[in-house]
């Protein structure tokens, strides 16, 4: 076209780039939205399709981890803490920025009364992960009447298709003594080990 006639030429490639433009800021309504902002779901999509959500051979196995870490808020600072920061690092060094790691945390509640805590705490956990240098990690944050209930419901939904943890790390009690009264255990320490034995059902590796 452009030995034949470069004015058409010209105009054709105007047109397109107008198009293009057009395309860019007004976005293909019918499917995705704003057409370059579905290109990365779409991607996502395909890519999850081909992940195979069978049982990995021992020799295949890399670690996908589902970290549960306490965060407390102090009211003194009038900020979100992390109880064992040092999880965080621990998460860094396993994966060295590569594969899935998922930092998870329960807040006991109502969902109405701790949306605006839990947009917080979204805030706070990510700029940590930066901090720490966990860069491609996600964030789940799940607020339940019971701590324990939260827990064992987010290690048998996190993720998606083939894409799902396969490890999971948990907090170790400071102190036992503290939960046995008259001689009895207390409550939370039977559901904490509900919880191990639930990723045990789950054939997670368990770190502690």
């Amino acid at each position: 076209m452009l030995i034949s006639s470069w004015y058409i030429a010209l105009i054709s490639l105007v047109v397109g780039a107008i198009v293009y433009i057009y395309i860019w800021y007004t976005g293909a309504n019918k499917e995705w939205g704003e057409g370059l902002k579905g290109l990365p779901m779409s991607v996502a999509h395909v890519a999850l399709s081909h992940l195979d959500d069978r049982p990995t051979h021992t020799k295949n196995f890399r670690p996908q981890i589902l970290a549960f870490i306490k965060c407390i808020y102090n009211e003194n600072q009038h900020r979100w803490m992390i109880q064992h920061e040092k999880i965080l690092d621990l998460l860094s060094q396993l994966k060295a920025g590569k594969g899935l790691v998922i930092v998870a945390t329960v807040i006991q509640g109502k969902y109405g009364e701790k949306r605006d805590i839990v947009e917080q705490l979204r805030h706070y956990l990510k700029d940590q992960m930066i901090t720490h240098k966990i860069l491609n990690g996600f964030i789940d944050i799940l607020v339940a009447d019971n701590v324990y209930d939260g827990i064992n419901s987010i290690m048998q939904t996190s993720g998606v298709g083939g894409f799902r943890p396969n490890t999971v790390i948990f907090d170790w009690p400071t102190s036992w003594q503290k939960y046995q009264i008259d001689g009895r255990i207390d409550d939370t320490i039977v559901s904490y080990l509900d919880s191990i034995r639930l990723a045990e059902n789950k054939n997670f590796a368990i770190l502690l």
